[in-house]
């Protein structure tokens, strides 16, 4: 990766504290691997978002000047 060390660390410790990744120390290294059920919950998630962003936002109610007047 075109990155620097530090900001690959601050990003995987977010990943981690999120849940979404796992850490396992061999002596100076730490190996990083995804944790699946975050995954499957972050892919049920986004297939809730893309359906509702299909549905027709609902209308705008409300009295005369209520918009825009």
């Amino acid at each position: 990766l075109d990155a620097a060390q530090s900001r690959l660390s601050f990003h995987l410790k977010k990943l981690k504290e999120a849940g979404v990744v796992s850490d396992r120390r061999d002596g100076r290294w730490v190996y990083y691997s995804l944790v699946p059920e975050a995954l499957e919950e972050m892919r049920a998630f986004l297939g809730e978002v893309k359906l509702r962003a299909r549905q027709p936002a609902p209308a705008l109610t409300g009295g005369d000047g209520a918009c825009c007047g």
